[in-house]
């Protein structure tokens, strides 16, 4: 509710400067009056183009572009419920790494949660609202087309830097050709996989795609510490896998 209110303020202050300035702005031009509004948009916590924050039930996530793409910088955090890691299953389950328990507040409170955020199955990845309007599930196509855009290095491009051993990072070593130069800051949260359980913490990053793959199986793509490729990653649907939204 509190959440609700402060948007619906929002608005209403919005909505009143903006009848301020055409009232006693009148002699600004079109082009200073989008950029005022675009500064009263950004102050009112609103999203106006890449680079802002974005909203999404209850969650500010970084944005960032890439190859004329928008993406999230950070795995989405929604959890509408929290199923036990050993508890795999097709319809749709969200498993927060390393957590055994149906309790979304503990499993919130948890370090990999707020590092990693959510490993969603296949189901609950694009059943959910996991995406704000205006955005989706980022597409098969779209992890192509920033892999041909970054050329080269392009895993390392979108990895987050620094080791565990070092202590400047999540990522073992080696954490090959880490630069994060594109802001994309994949973190090492690893996955939830049927034969493993919770596998691959600080090793590697999974993303589902919406794309069928054979069989039970599901596209998605992954980055690994000994790696700088973005891997295409075929994997049953049961599993659990980070998510990742680009605007529409």
């Amino acid at each position: 509710m509190i959440m609700l209110y402060n948007r619906e303020m929002n608005r209403i202050l919005l909505s009143s400067a903006l009848a301020w300035m055409m009232t006693f702005l009148p002699g600004l031009s079109r082009a200073q009056s989008c950029l005022v509004t675009d500064d009263l948009r950004r102050a009112a916590g609103m999203f106006v183009s890449c680079g802002d924050p974005v909203m999404h039930q209850g969650h500010e996530y970084a944005t960032v572009e890439i190859g004329g793409q928008c993406w999230f910088a950070e795995n989405v955090r929604y959890l509408q419920s929290v199923t036990p890691q050993e508890d795999l299953g097709i319809e749709a389950r969200a498993y927060v790494y390393g957590y055994s328990g149906t309790d979304v507040d503990e499993a919130m409170a948890l370090s990999a949660y707020q590092e990693y955020g959510v490993l969603y199955n296949h189901n609950a990845a694009v059943q959910w609202d996991v995406c704000p309007s205006g955005w989706h599930l980022s597409h098969h196509t779209e992890f192509y087309a920033m892999g041909e855009f970054l050329a080269s290095n392009e895993g390392g491009k979108l990895k987050a830097t620094g080791t565990l051993e070092g202590g400047d990072g999540l990522w073992s070593s080696p954490n090959t050709g880490a630069t994060n130069e594109t802001g994309f800051s994949a973190k090492p949260g690893g996955y939830i996989h049927t034969s493993n359980g919770s596998f691959g913490v600080g090793l590697h990053a999974h993303f589902w795609t919406p794309a069928n793959a054979p069989g039970a199986s599901k596209q998605g793509f992954a980055l690994r510490h000994n790696s700088g490729s973005l891997h295409l990653q075929l994997d049953h649907q049961n599993s659990g896998k980070s998510v990742r939204c680009v605007l529409d």
